[in-house]
């Protein structure tokens, strides 16, 4: 018989026996009904995926760190359908017939958690603004408020400050290059087609650089001098590709956001200003008190004006650059692409610079070239994430996804649907968007018009990007003095461009070489009367 002394003794030694063997029962026991919660949970467990992505996030952020998100989407939906659980609560959709459901007008889905990592701060405090803000009311308020700024018509007023800043961008390569014996323009890291090296040891992003010149004068009425510096001005677009990088991986954990940069003992101790932030204040203090604050004071407040800037800044330039990029690349793999663009500019009655309403309605084949462009690389590059709402959010095979799951389409995916856009779907192929051989005027109307609607480059419904038209409007000012002025050539015609996907889809490896054409030169560029509007 054991005395309380033997007990006293062996009983610790029993513990430190039994304790570990219990701790390995136990732990993969308890991981394992934790994981099968997961996988099992009601409405999911139907819908296909990686086992890994099942359970955890991890599968999303190892996508993201490779680069290669649009791909490896595009190869998961074949593998799977068209839904694909890519995270415990996450499904990727590409079934077209949703996509009034999800973003439509009168939709009840919200913005998820995802754009959290893309909220601003200033002064450790979040900046509202348009772009990142899940809540409905705020975004209809400010949408009434600055929707006449961006109109079409009021942006039509601002061609002259467009003009000027892609008549200066013409002048820098007519000063840097296409004078001199130097004819190659080169990339560098991910910058853009034409990464102009401005200075010995500085180089800065040329057409981004002129898509935030734009921006700059279109938000704050002046430049933001990138351009005539020659230079990253404080160093702006270095912090927006850094910015991107860890805004994807906060986009697709939002935990790490939080915890890195807006949980409160962080910003009480750190209040962190990003840089851009600090540039928009700045920019704002002599415009503070213009017309349209005054007619909305209650929503068009010194903070969310800062915030509109912002979002300005951060979205418009690395948009814009990313599909003026991939017009080129695209355009310079072909040539017949450029000689028939040339053909249409060259045109009689076409003169530059030219107006965005001929670009857009006189000029078919440049104008299709632009609209692939934007179809087979959108410049995003995650999910357009939304949460289900109360009464969940039933599927064209039955299935019901539950409130709160995260749902998306990706443009990518959507943009290679066979049935809207053809067979050719994975090709760049300008002349889908223009009236074929034998089509009536009604039935490529309703063709063309079925393409917009499957678009979603820049988003869609109530949330799409509100800066469209300001993007659309350097394009189509950009590209036909690019094309229609000068001789490019890639320098390696043979090489393919490399793409990094975080948050935006960044291309690199475009190296040019460029002259004026025969009897073209910066004077052709004429410098155009003052517009109103």
């Amino acid at each position: 018989m054991l005395t309380p002394m033997i007990l006293l003794i062996v009983a610790p030694l029993l513990l430190l026996i039994v304790a570990p063997l219990l701790l390995l029962i136990v732990a993969p026991l308890l991981l394992f009904i934790w994981a099968a919660s997961v996988i099992l949970k009601p409405g999911l467990t139907s819908v296909p995926g990686p086992w890994l992505a099942k359970i955890s996030n991890l599968y999303r952020i190892r996508m993201v760190q490779r680069g290669r998100f649009s791909y490896e989407l595009v190869e998961l939906h074949r593998k799977y359908g068209p839904a694909v659980r890519i995270g415990p609560d996450c499904v990727s959709l590409t079934d077209r017939r949703l996509i009034k459901d999800i973003y439509g007008y009168r939709t009840d889905f919200i913005k998820s958690d995802w754009v959290k990592s893309s909220q601003t701060l200033y002064n450790g405090k979040v900046v509202p603004a348009l772009m990142t803000t899940q809540d409905k009311g705020y975004h209809a308020a400010m949408k009434r408020a600055i929707a006449s700024a961006y109109s079409v018509t009021t942006l039509q007023g601002y061609e002259t400050s467009v003009e000027d800043t892609v008549r200066l961008f013409l002048q820098k390569l007519d000063d840097l290059y296409a004078k001199r014996a130097k004819r190659v323009l080169s990339t560098n890291g991910f910058s853009s087609v034409s990464c102009i090296r401005l200075g010995q040891e500085k180089t800065t992003n040329a057409n981004e650089s002129d898509a935030y010149d734009v921006i700059g004068a279109v938000t704050m009425s002046r430049s933001m001098g990138l351009l005539e510096q020659g230079t990253d001005v404080d160093n702006m677009l270095k912090e927006i590709q850094v910015e991107a990088e860890y805004r994807a991986v906060g986009a697709v954990m939002p935990l790490i956001d939080y915890v890195y940069r807006k949980n409160g003992l962080v910003t009480m101790f750190a209040a962190p200003t990003y840089k851009i932030m600090i540039r928009a204040r700045r920019m704002l203090h002599e415009r503070l008190q213009d017309r349209t604050k005054e007619k909305h004071p209650g929503t068009l407040n010194d903070r969310n004006m800062m915030g509109f800037v912002g979002s300005n800044l951060q979205a418009g330039s690395d948009t814009t650059a990313i599909v003026l990029r991939t017009i080129l690349y695209h355009a310079l793999k072909t040539p017949e692409i450029v000689t028939r663009m040339q053909n249409e500019l060259d045109a009689p009655g076409v003169t530059h610079p030219i107006s965005f309403q001929q670009a857009f309605n006189e000029l078919p084949y440049v104008n299709g070239v632009i609209q692939e462009a934007i179809r087979i690389f959108p410049p995003f590059a995650l999910l357009l994430e939304r949460m289900v709402p109360a009464l969940g959010l039933e599927l064209p095979d039955g299935t019901v996804l539950p409130e709160n799951t995260k749902v998306g389409m990706f443009e990518y995916t959507m943009h290679l649907d066979k049935e809207i856009y053809g067979s050719d779907a994975e090709k760049f192929n300008p002349e889908r968007w223009i009236r074929r051989a034998g089509e009536d005027e009604v039935r490529f109307k309703e063709r063309y018009e079925l393409m917009k609607a499957s678009d979603m480059s820049f988003g869609h419904g109530q949330r799409r990007c509100v800066g469209v038209h300001v993007a659309e409007l350097q394009i189509y000012k950009l590209i036909p003095a690019l094309i229609g002025l000068l001789d490019i050539e890639l320098e390696n015609p043979e090489e393919e461009w490399q793409i990094k996907q975080k948050f935006f889809a960044l291309q690199s490896n475009i190296n040019v070489k460029i002259k004026w054409r025969e009897g073209k030169s910066l004077g052709n560029f004429a410098k155009a009367e003052k517009k109103t509007g």
